[in-house]
């Protein structure tokens, strides 16, 4: 499913249209009837057409992608068009690459899961994920019972230290407000014991 972003155009008498591939097929749209909007750009005074097909263009985009790529309302669609909001905005924050591709990874198949068992509509409130998240586990063989969805902002903070060797830099990422915050993340984490090598020389 795709759509190309649609193209704001004007035929040889004036009229402005938004030109666009959805799922193979091209559509012209003149007004925003097919989405259920009120708005018809070549009813405006001549300069303002222009901008008034631009935001045309943008509500017909937006309407078409958050349907799941489909003109038609469908509530399940939206719901998975806002998942994949959710996962987007979490992916956009400053993330380790552990915790970046474990949550790729994840997402994938808790959509796929979604998708297969029927698992939503559900009501959307802040503990929307973590309902998920309880559901695929109940489901998933991948995951320990354990395990929850701050664990893998752990497992990110040790990965992080793992490879700068860094506190600062681990605060830094994580957000934290004091590097105290930033050694609570490492407990447990395993310290190699000192070698000959490691001891300073004394000259």
């Amino acid at each position: 499913m795709s759509i190309t972003y649609p193209k704001v155009c004007q035929s040889i008498h004036g009229k402005y249209y938004i030109d666009f591939v959805l799922n193979n097929k091209r559509y012209r749209l003149k007004k925003g009837n097919k989405i259920k909007l009120k708005l018809n750009p070549n009813s405006f005074p001549d300069k303002q057409r222009r901008r008034q097909a631009e935001l045309l263009a943008k509500k017909v985009y937006d309407h078409v992608v958050s349907n799941n790529y489909s003109f038609d309302k469908d509530s399940r669609s939206c719901e998975l068009a806002l998942f994949d909001r959710l996962i987007e905005s979490k992916l956009s924050e400053n993330l380790s690459d552990h915790y970046r591709k474990t949550l790729k990874e994840l997402s994938e198949k808790l959509r796929e899961q979604v998708l297969i068992n029927n698992t939503i509509p559900i009501e959307f409130n802040e503990d929307y994920f973590k309902t998920l998240w309880s559901r695929f586990k109940k489901q998933s063989k991948l995951i320990n019972r354990d395990n929850t969805i701050f664990s893998f902002r752990h497992s990110g903070a040790i990965d992080i230290f793992k490879r700068t060797g860094s506190i600062t830099k681990l605060q830094k990422a994580m957000g934290h407000s004091s590097i105290n915050v930033s050694l609570t993340y490492l407990r447990g984490l395993e310290v190699p014991e000192l070698t000959e090598g490691d001891m300073p020389e004394l000259n």
